[in-house]
């Protein structure tokens, strides 16, 4: 039997160890410790549902994440405790997910969107499972299809491109991102002791990302290859105004979309800003750089992903010429 210890305030206290976890509980009688215990180890030893294994993750790991990982998984999380939320989640097997799954496949949504769904339900059973609350995950046993409709983010027009390159405007913004290749965000967090020009060199190792509509800055890159050194090419550098100091940019995201409608509006180019990313990457496979070289100046995590973005480049090449010929011919 547990000890019974009286308190100075009157109350009883007594303290017991409850699958391997000492708790202490208080009451005015012993009856109602008593009660009090019974209630606890009924809940203890009750299986949990997939929304309490879902809460606690994101009571845990919520914070830890990205703030475009949250904004990610917001809507993938919610749909997972609607569906799963009461079920018992030891219950819940792989043929459950596979089906949860296959519905979003059914109605065509995106890849992306998939992915975020199996995801969010992956990490939550992976914290689970640390924490002994369940011994499987059945996010698993699923492989995504490979014939889901993705976003294709092609490089701008070879106008488009001469047009940024070459065309006469102040805002300095657009001329990095295209002589660059970096990430929107790697581009507003860009301070003026980031370039050095003397050994013609830009260092990348931080981060602005948007919490709705204000900057945050973040001391790390999107990935560890994120943080590199890339050449400050001589057509960039002649832009730089001289002895400048501080950051380069200090937009909110408001102002950053109006600035950019603006900008493209006056130069007449449709593009997005990571478009002109992939406007770099046909550059440099223009140029003969190889896929290693490039995921080193692109600050890919594999060289997977490069190859891919040369792969979606060719093909879209691929397919212009094909409407040239067609074109052609046509008009015969």
């Amino acid at each position: 039997m547990p000890r019974l210890k009286k308190r100075a305030d009157g109350r009883y206290q007594r303290r017991k160890m409850i699958n391997g976890k000492s708790v202490v509980f208080y009451g005015r009688t012993v009856a109602e410790i008593d009660e009090k215990i019974e209630q606890y180890e009924r809940r203890a030893n009750a299986p949990l549902t997939f929304r309490e294994i879902a809460e606690q993750w994101k009571a845990d790991c919520w914070d830890e994440l990205s703030i475009t990982t949250q904004k990610g998984y917001t809507k993938a999380y919610e749909r997972a405790v609607e569906c799963f939320g009461d079920r018992y989640a030891e219950e819940i097997t792989v043929p459950d997910v596979n089906n949860y799954l296959k519905g979003f496949i059914s109605q065509k949504f995106s890849l992306k969107t998939v992915q975020a769904q199996k995801g969010v339900i992956s990490v939550v059973y992976r914290h689970a499972i640390l924490h002994g609350d369940v011994k499987h995950n059945p996010a698993t046993g699923f492989s995504l299809p490979r014939n889901l409709p993705k976003t294709q983010r092609l490089p701008p027009s070879e106008e488009d491109i001469y047009k940024i390159a070459h065309g006469e405007y102040e805002w300095l913004l657009p001329r990095i991102l295209i002589y660059t290749g970096m990430r929107r965000g790697e581009v507003l967090a860009l301070d003026w002791s980031d370039f050095d020009r003397k050994r013609k060199t830009i260092t990348v190792n931080k981060v602005i990302v948007f919490d709705n509509n204000k900057p945050i800055l973040k001391h790390r890159t999107k990935t560890a290859a994120g943080e590199r050194e890339i050449p400050l090419l001589d057509a960039l550098a002649r832009y730089l105004p001289p002895n400048s100091s501080g950051r380069l940019f200090g937009y909110n995201y408001s102002t950053l979309r109006g600035l950019w409608q603006k900008w493209q509006k006056s130069l007449g180019v449709e593009c997005t800003m990571h478009q002109l990313r992939h406007a770099y990457a046909s550059i440099l496979l223009d140029a003969g750089v190889t896929p290693k070289d490039a995921q080193h100046l692109l600050g890919h995590s594999n060289v997977a992903i490069t190859q891919n973005v040369y792969t979606h480049i060719l093909k879209s090449r691929a397919e212009q010429t094909a409407e040239k010929i067609n074109a052609f011919f046509s008009a015969k």
